[in-house]
């Protein structure tokens, strides 16, 4: 458990071998790290199961991922940054920044679950307020003036029939009713409508509308509300912060050194490298070379026969012509490495 932490924040396990003092701290700065993904996983699953209504088997991985993507963010973000110097200060600024994004994504959930009971009452709030303007809406539309004529209308034909003016005003009356009672049935389906979606909406939408609405009503609210999310905040940004404030250590120095060493070894190599291809030449100048001088060329065998089964010359020739029709694939010379070449031939 102690080299995953290690590994976790960022170290190298085999330079600590060689400070068992410096162990501490890092496993530390990783145990940070891992508590941020074990917190973000959990306010994943919080979110899917108890605002979203998903179902715990698919919720657990999506959580499990959700909390790896967070540590994996939170370790690059410690890795990157330097101890010493003065601009870690800017580097780390959007880093910080970052922190704090995922703070507030992680503590969001986590807080609607706390606040449950208080959300779900302003939730009923909400929607009676919603049903209300979409009323008052209605009253306002074409539809309902449609029904104030027909009103309208139903009434004069009743005064007509009880008079007894109009023969024809008892046909009226009926025709009347019946668009009356049409328009009324059609604008209660529309109320009765817009109130089943209104009421079946239960979703993290809604839940967070409330939230914020929360902290309008009640100062005292407001303050609860406002400390658990600075906490959970404060608690993304620890490994930066802890990052932030460590000293170069007996770790820093190994790791330096081992860096120099490193880049040392890569600068001879390359310098070796590009002597032997600028100092060499075509496989068939080597060929051409060996068989002039009394040197057994490579895959020949030497003059003195060599312990084992012998070979014939038709071997010997087949891979002689095998070894001159293999493809050179080093970069061709310049005009003063030619130069050079046919001066050294000569």
């Amino acid at each position: 458990m102690r080299r995953f932490l290690i590994l976790l924040s960022g170290a190298r396990p085999d330079v600590l071998d060689q400070a068992p003092g410096e162990r501490p701290r890092w496993v530390g700065l990783g145990a940070l790290i891992l508590s941020q993904g074990v917190l973000a996983a959990l306010s994943m699953g919080v979110a899917l199961v108890e605002l979203l209504g998903t179902d715990p088997v698919p919720a657990v991985p999506i959580s499990a991922a959700w909390g790896a993507g967070t540590m994996a963010l939170t370790r690059w973000a410690v890795m990157s940054l330097p101890v010493g110097g003065f601009n870690r200060i800017w580097l780390a600024a959007p880093r910080l920044a970052l922190a704090l994004l995922l703070g507030l994504a992680v503590s969001t959930p986590l807080v609607l679950r706390a606040f449950q009971d208080e959300v779900d009452a302003e939730v009923v709030v909400i929607k009676s307020e919603r049903i209300a303007e979409f009323r008052a809406e209605q009253e306002r539309g074409s539809l309902h003036r449609r029904i104030d004529e027909l009103e309208a209308t139903v009434r004069k034909y009743q005064s007509e029939v009880r008079s007894g003016s109009d023969p024809l005003a008892r046909s009226h009356l009926a025709r009347a009713q019946a668009q009356l009672e049409a328009a009324q049935k059609e604008q209660q389906q529309r109320y009765d409508e817009f109130e089943r979606k209104t009421n079946a909406a239960d979703g993290l939408l809604i839940r967070l509308e409330a939230l914020n609405r929360l902290p309008q009503e009640n100062a005292t609210v407001s303050s609860a509300l406002l400390l658990p999310v600075l906490v959970l905040m404060t608690f993304e940004c620890l490994p930066l912060l802890a990052r932030l404030t460590m000293r170069p250590g007996v770790y820093e120095r190994l790791l330096e050194i081992g860096r120099q060493h490193e880049m040392r070894l890569a600068e001879e190599t390359l310098v070796l490298e590009s002597r032997l291809i600028s100092e060499s030449t075509s496989l068939e100048e080597i060929w051409d070379r060996l068989e002039a001088s009394d040197v057994p060329a490579p895959g020949r065998r030497p003059s003195v026969p060599a312990p084992g089964p012998a070979r014939g010359d038709d071997d010997e020739d087949a891979e002689d012509r095998a070894l001159r029709r293999m493809r050179d694939l080093r970069p061709a010379p310049t005009a003063g490495e030619a130069v050079a070449d046919r001066g050294r031939e000569d």
